[in-house]
């Protein structure tokens, strides 16, 4: 019902007198609405999508249904205001715009000219100092659905929600001011057909506020930590709010206003004053908690000791905490610790922390961890052929291994077989040697192994039987340099050697030459092996590395 604001009673006294100055008619169409639809049944009570109003039992909106002509219009019309005695005079309303790109929906007014006889209508500015809403398109389309994103103008099916309400203002000081005039919302269908099925227009808590003074409507903003849209905490929850006046004038205590709702029913209905935090203009109230599934509603009204006035308004609906969990792996050495949830673990296993976020869920948090615990190396064992020492060991062919040498790291080497083998042929006669092996994995290790050790005696390569020759001493073997050096003072010079590979093939003859009583032959060419080594009937084995 339309509703012009009326202050009695001692009581009340001096709110009266703050407010004299004041005249607000309201429309919040949860009961009889005073507005008049053309043609008849073209707007309709809405009870899925409204705003809290007066009604603690029947909340609902005003529909207008989008025409399915192109080119009709639908109409709903205000009845008549007499703002002659004021001079400012402001237009507030909600709404939902959910129609199609194509078609527009505008407010148009229209004066009284007297003997009950209205002017033409003319729709309010689209530009100016008039409109103060923030529409992204106003001032070139007037309202449809893509004067805010949040309407979605690209699917002209898609349902609206209780998120999707806007608040327009409109300045009509030079409108309206000191005039008797009538508003009507206009709907039209453009020029595309079939956007009927669009859900339309949806109207709520129409004001008109006219005033002897400017107004200037207090700041009424929702601060953080918001509570709206979805929240996964059944409550309560505390509700924080800024509303400052913006013209030196006090703030009435605020109330914040709520409506709890369930399977798209009303369950109850409060207004709780709200609490002076701090400062002069932050207040906070709590909504008491409620079941999963319930929508809240709620809003606050501000009003400044002039009578100047604001609201904001939002919602949240009540939903059962999703599955929040993160899996996280990490790989330690065996003496390592990892802290996790305020534990400290240091064996291979899959551990679990809690976390509450700021929405109210328990957010799981599963870390995987494992302990590389490396074994030392066994089966160590040190053989001695050829001049060399062979180093064996039991092996894990995905691993490296590194040597060490009287205590002395050496070398470091891999193998693709189940036995490690490493090869040390530079030896220093009569020296004893003792070698020690740590695996290696990634960033982890092995304590190191039991040592082996051996000493080394050299063992000179004679030729077997040898006639004529003196014994001789062939070196060094392996050979590394490519030269390969022989010994002894009876043999000649341009004496024949012959050498042969593995499988008797005969490689080259060699013409010898001799330096203070040394044989050099030049073997660099040869590839490594094991190669023979003939001066007539005597044969001599050695190794080119």
């Amino acid at each position: 019902m339309s509703k012009i604001l009326v202050i009695l009673g001692m009581v009340l006294f001096l709110q009266q007198v703050q407010s004299q100055n004041q005249t607000r008619w309201t429309e919040d169409f949860d009961n009889l609405v005073s507005f008049t639809p053309s043609p008849s049944g073209s707007w309709q009570s809405d009870t899925v999508y409204y705003l809290p109003g007066s009604s603690p039992t029947n909340p609902q909106s005003y529909r207008g249904l989008v025409p399915s002509t192109i080119g009709s219009t639908i109409v709903l019309e205000t009845p008549s205001y007499d703002c002659s005695m004021y001079r400012y005079v402001y237009l507030k309303f909600n709404h939902i715009c959910k129609i199609s790109p194509s078609d527009t929906a505008r407010i148009e007014y229209a004066y009284h000219l007297g003997a009950g006889i209205y002017g033409n209508w003319k729709p309010l500015p689209a530009s100016g100092s008039e409109y103060k809403g923030s529409a992204s398109n106003y001032g070139t389309t007037v309202f449809n659905a893509t004067s805010y994103a949040q309407w979605q103008a690209d699917n002209d099916t898609a349902l609206p929600t209780n998120s999707w309400w806007k608040k327009e203002i409109f300045d009509l000081h030079t409108i309206a001011g000191y005039s008797l005039v009538k508003f009507r919302f206009t709907l039209k269908c453009g020029n595309v057909a079939g956007t009927d099925i669009a859900y339309g227009w949806l109207l709520e808590n129409f004001e008109l506020l006219a005033s002897t003074d400017p107004i200037v409507p207090p700041t009424v903003q929702f601060i953080a930590p918001l509570v709206k849209d979805t929240v996964y905490s059944t409550g309560p929850w505390d509700i924080n709010a800024e509303v400052k006046s913006h013209l030196g004038a006090s703030i009435v205590p605020p109330m914040l206003k709520y409506t709890a709702m369930y399977n798209g029913k009303v369950t109850y209905e409060d207004s709780i004053p709200m609490t002076h935090v701090s400062g002069n203009s932050f207040w906070k109230a709590t909504i008491p908690q409620y079941i999963v599934g319930t929508t809240i509603l709620y809003s606050i009204t501000g009003q400044d000791s002039y009578g100047n006035e604001a609201i904001a308004s939002s919602s949240y609906t009540i939903f059962n905490c999703p599955a929040i969990v993160t899996t996280y792996s990490d790989t330690l050495c065996f003496g390592e610790s990892y802290d996790f949830g305020g534990e400290t673990y240091t064996v291979s296993g899959t551990y679990y922390d809690t976390l509450e976020s700021i929405s109210g869920c328990d957010s799981i948090i599963s870390l995987t961890l494992t302990i590389k615990d490396i074994s030392p190396v066994s089966g160590l064992s040190i053989t001695e052929s050829d001049n060399r020492f062979i180093i064996s060991w039991s092996n894990s062919p995905e691993l490296l291994y590194e040597i060490y040498r009287n205590e002395i790291f050496w070398d470091m080497v891999s193998s693709s077989s189940r036995t490690g083998t490493y090869i040390d042929s530079n030896l220093t006669d009569g020296t004893t040697y003792c070698y020690k092996i740590k695996a290696i994995d990634g960033d982890c290790q092995s304590e190191l192994s039991d040592a082996v050790c051996l000493t080394y005696n050299y063992n000179d390569v004679g030729i077997v039987g040898a006639k004529n020759v003196s014994p001789l001493r062939v070196y060094p073997n392996p050979v590394k340099n490519g030269e390969l050096r022989m010994e002894n003072g009876e043999l000649k010079e341009n004496t024949v050697i012959e050498i042969f590979d593995v499988v008797g093939q005969r490689l080259n003859n060699y013409q010898l030459s001799i330096v203070n009583c040394q044989l050099i032959i030049d073997v660099s060419h040869l590839a490594n092996g094991l190669y023979f080594l003939k001066i007539d009937n005597n044969v001599v084995k050695f190794i080119k590395e």
